[in-house]
């Protein structure tokens, strides 16, 4: 029995060494705005399937085209069931091991060779660009979309029912866009079946597809239209991938697969790459070979596949030709984000990338093979757990651990410079700050930070120059709220005045709206937009009172509303660098009277 499950027993402790850790670890970034109980109310049930993504953790003020309502449903009832920081990371790793097993079913039905299919589940087991999708526990709903198109694989190959094929092409999208390969990945293996001469399985797998993605735009159409123009304008153009017609030749490209899974892949060696404004460099060097592992898998598939489509298994062909372009819109997405690289987005396609790359490692000589699979896992190992989940823990580490890896790197400055503002070390951070928009002058944290400091070191004065000389060449919400911040750190510019051009009410006005929706739910707003927004959004409300900028709102001297915000006061009062607060309070009741 032990000789039996053997390489189960060896996988699951592989993944436990690497990933076990993760048990406890805090909810960083996505995860502190989406894990929240679900309070199972028709009201919220319907609000979660009507609006989009980020509705229901920052209310209007997300304008986002994101639709995710199986998703979002499932992360709520999940962070119901106990303590997220333990349970939301047991159900990440052990959704990890499914998929790894599923993995494993599939490659048997594949007929892979033994020793590449070993070696192919060890690969996708512990490799470390994997790390955000098993971590970050938003990244819950990327292993999902695993866990599914897997068990499409599974079903095509077992030809059970065909009405699973429906539910999964239709649900899988729900859970995450990227969900929407499933459509493409059962079309192309109907073509293999064509291919085959095998007509009634095709029609059934390509019907069965295609009735479920038309179910899924459908129900989407209905309950959260998006119009053309909008989805063409988008900044995440893939999420509507049917209605932008346009943009399909690009995600069809097999250059944009290569090109952007390699850049994401390069890009781990941030590991986490979170400030992306603008187009500015991924990384500033390759320092970490291991890293293209799954890279070089992508290079060889065609390699492979032509070596299988000749010896006749067209269906193995088929399904990583399959990944390989239906999974381009995502890569396109990872394009179109800049720097912000969320590398969970990658985790989908690893498994089919890692079977690529195991199947050309057998052909090497047997004791070669051996040695460079049990060398590549065991680095690969070594670097999971060791380098890269330990940035996961907290953020302070995650810090500390680029911090450590160079410091000239934009991303690396930034979260340095962030750093030691945290720490009240002013100096150090200008300096950081300073080096970071040596690298990229147009990086929005940086100008925000270094203004912010500026105020305190210099004036606020000089820190509202530097502002308008930006905002003369590019416009970004941030900006305009770090323009008043500064002007409320000093007394010589009231609030409302500190503008180069009109303050935009339409933002402040749904921002306001966000934070009322968010405070009226018994949440502590500041924890989620930020204490200084919040402080930034309240004062400029009192400070306007009933003006030109809020006529149909009268929160400002609405009674209850006063009540509501009375607590928020109290605990920014704890969370705001000295001053700031009593200057903004002040200038607050001296515009408000």
């Amino acid at each position: 029995m032990i000789k039996r499950y053997s390489l189960g027993f060896a996988l699951l402790a592989a993944v436990l060494v690497a990933y076990g850790s993760l048990a406890g670890a805090d909810l960083l970034w996505d995860a502190k705005l989406q894990v929240i109980p679900m309070p199972f109310t028709w009201a919220e049930i319907k609000q979660i399937w009507t609006t989009n993504y980020w509705y229901s953790a920052i209310g209007d003020a997300a304008d986002s085209s994101e639709y995710r309502p199986l998703g979002s449903m499932i992360l709520r009832i999940l962070a119901g069931l106990g303590n997220p920081q333990w349970t939301m990371h047991v159900i990440a790793i052990a959704l990890h091991l499914l998929n790894v097993w599923f993995m494993h079913r599939a490659m048997l039905r594949l007929h892979v060779a033994p020793k590449a299919a070993v070696l192919a589940l060890f690969l996708f087991a512990v490799h470390p660009v994997n790390t955000e999708a098993i971590a970050s526990v938003v990244g819950i709903c990327d292993l999902l979309v695993t866990t599914g198109l897997l068990s499409l694989v599974l079903l095509i190959l077992r030809s059970v029912s065909w009405t699973w094929l429906s539910v999964l092409c239709f649900a899988l999208p729900l859970i995450k866009e990227s969900g929407i390969s499933a459509a493409g990945l059962g079309l192309i293996a109907a073509a293999a079946f064509l291919v085959q001469r095998d007509t009634r399985r095709a029609k059934r797998v390509a019907l069965s597809c295609l009735a479920g993605a038309l179910a899924y735009l459908v129900l989407r159409h209905w309950l959260f239209p998006l119009q053309l123009s909008q989805a063409i304008n988008d900044r995440q153009i893939m999420l509507n991938p049917i209605l932008n017609t346009t943009g399909i030749w690009r995600w069809l490209s097999p250059m944009a697969v290569v090109g952007t899974y390699g850049r994401a892949l390069l890009a781990a060696d941030n590991i986490r790459v979170i400030y992306g404004y603008g187009s500015v460099p991924l990384i500033q060097s390759w320092q970490t070979p291991l890293l293209w592992l799954p890279l070089v898998g992508l290079a060889v598939v065609g390699y492979v596949s032509w070596k299988r489509w000749c010896s006749g298994d067209k269906l193995f062909t088929a399904l990583i030709l399959a990944m390989a372009v239906t999974y381009a819109p995502v890569s396109h997405y990872i394009a179109s984000m800049g720097t912000n690289v969320g590398l969970r987005l990658i985790y989908p396609v690893t498994p089919f990338f890692a079977c690529a790359v195991a199947t050309i490692c057998a052909r090497l000589p047997k004791h070669l093979f051996a040695m460079a699979g049990f060398l590549g896992v065991g680095l690969l190992l070594l670097r999971t757990t060791f380098w890269v989940v330990p940035q996961w823990r907290t953020e302070q580490s995650f810090l500390e651990a680029v911090k450590a890896q160079s410091k000239t790197n934009l991303f690396a400055a930034i979260l340095s410079a962030e750093g030691a503002y945290n720490q009240s070390n002013w100096h150090l951070a200008h300096s950081y700050c300073d080096q970071a928009l040596a690298i990229y002058p147009d990086f929005i944290p940086a100008i925000v930070l270094r203004a912010k400091l500026q105020a305190m070191l210099v004036g606020p004065q000089s820190a509202m120059d530097g502002l308008r000389q930006v905002m003369s060449r590019r416009s970004h919400p941030e900006l305009q709220q770090t323009m008043l911040l500064v002007s409320f750190l000093g007394d010589s510019t009231p609030a409302g005045q500190c503008f180069p051009e009109p303050w935009d009410p339409s933002y402040a006005r749904q921002s306001m709206q966000s934070m009322e929706h968010l405070i009226q739910g018994g949440t502590h707003v500041s924890s989620k937009l930020g204490p200084e927004t919040v402080a930034i959004l309240i004062t400029y409300l009192v400070a306007h009172e009933q003006t030109h900028l809020f006529p149909s709102h009268p929160w400002p001297v609405d009674p209850q509303f006063q009540s509501i915000l009375a607590p928020e006061w109290a605990y920014l009062d704890g969370l705001l660098n000295p001053g700031m607060l009593n200057r903004a309070t002040h200038e607050g009741e001296t515009h408000g009277n």
